[in-house]
């Protein structure tokens, strides 16, 4: 699975790498540009559009994964011939789902471009959101949680909180996208260790399409991928999330394994509840931009920009790693792993705090 992977990593990749500078221009020549105003980090405009070149890569890498079944192109490629017959591989259900979650994305990105160009107001975006979310978990891309109103609400909740935390999460050059190709290669050996093909390929495609961006959006950036681009990983992620089993069918202990998709995502989740609490404590609005995220906080401790966002995917890191451990660990291991996750968040605020009172 893991060669079969890589190909399909390297397809993407190699595609946005190519998408990325076309959509630059494309950007330039329609003018939109990202102007340095205000709270912005930059000095010169900085095109957006780059969400469009991640959201071509992965399609029509993605589109490969439905044509393989149907061409002669599986039979002729051992690696994947030697998982089994096709029809058992490329689950219909499966592919089906997956397919949702790909339509679901295309309008996510048309919401966050149409952002971009026309600044709608967060009420607009949160609407979107949560009817594209209500009518995914509808047709049954969603967390199994006692009951299908449980569960759509769940899954609602999750969708909308994750797709706003990668957007909160754009902030700093190569930010958001660095952490979604960190998560979603973390879910990809996740998937592995479950053997769960097809989404473990969706989420290294993903990984791949973000990677080959993030060649041209690591500080200093050329481009940006505006809201188009982070609500679509955040979105993305969000509900190949759902679409992963977190234990094997003969596990009975599964109840820690479920919070695997909460510490992978706990970087973003972090700087989202933080971020939140901050404003509320101040009273701003939730939804209005400043320069009180964890990037943000980092650079006014020293860091440059640079180390800020480095930084950031190192806990992104931290966390995420432990949390693949749970797939395999006892209870009294999960709960380790936890309590683990909660101590370098805990640390990581009480050195913020005595950053601040270094004189």
């Amino acid at each position: 699975m893991e060669l079969v992977a890589l190909g399909f990593f390297t397809v993407a990749f190699g595609l946005a790498a190519i998408f990325t500078p076309l959509a630059r221009r494309l950007a330039l020549a329609l003018k939109l540009v990202d102007r340095p105003l205000g709270r912005k980090g930059h000095d010169d405009p900085v095109p957006y559009l780059g969400g469009l070149a991640i959201v071509c890569a992965f399609t029509v890498t993605f589109a490969l994964i439905f044509l393989l079944p149907r061409t002669g192109l599986y039979e002729s490629w051992p690696l994947l011939a030697a998982y089994g017959p096709k029809d058992k591989l490329f689950d219909p259900t499966i592919l089906r789902g997956l397919g949702w979650i790909a339509l679901g994305g295309g309008v996510i990105f048309l919401l966050g471009l149409a952002d971009d160009r026309f600044s709608l107001g967060p009420w607009i975006k949160l609407s979107v959101e949560i009817a594209v979310a209500t009518l995914l978990a509808l047709l049954g891309v969603r967390i199994d949680f006692y009951g299908p109103v449980a569960s759509t609400i769940l899954s609602v909740l999750w969708v909308v909180g994750i797709t706003n935390a990668f957007n909160f999460l754009d902030n700093m050059d190569g930010l958001s996208a660095g952490v979604a190709v960190i998560c979603a290669a973390m879910f990809f050996v996740v998937t592995v260790q479950t053997d769960q093909l097809l989404v473990g390929i969706t989420c290294i495609t993903l990984a791949g399409a973000a990677a080959g961006f993030l060649l041209y959006n690591f500080h200093p950036a050329r481009i940006f991928m505006g809201d188009a681009g982070s609500l679509y990983l955040g979105f993305m992620l969000a509900c190949l999330t759902m679409a992963t089993r977190y234990y094997h069918y003969n596990d009975t202990d599964t109840v820690l394994r479920l919070a695997m998709p909460v510490l992978i995502m706990g970087l973003p989740l972090f700087d989202a509840a933080s971020v939140v609490w901050i404003r509320l404590r101040q009273g701003r609005p939730l939804f209005q931009g400043d320069r009180n995220h964890f990037s943000h906080r980092l650079v006014a401790l020293g860091m440059s920009t640079r180390e800020a966002v480095l930084t950031n995917y190192l806990v992104a890191a931290a966390t995420g790693l432990g949390a693949m451990l749970l797939i395999w660990v006892s209870t009294a291991g999960g709960l380790i792993i936890l309590a683990q996750a909660l101590l370098i968040f805990s640390i990581v605020l009480l050195l913020e705090r005595a950053g601040k009172r270094k004189p």
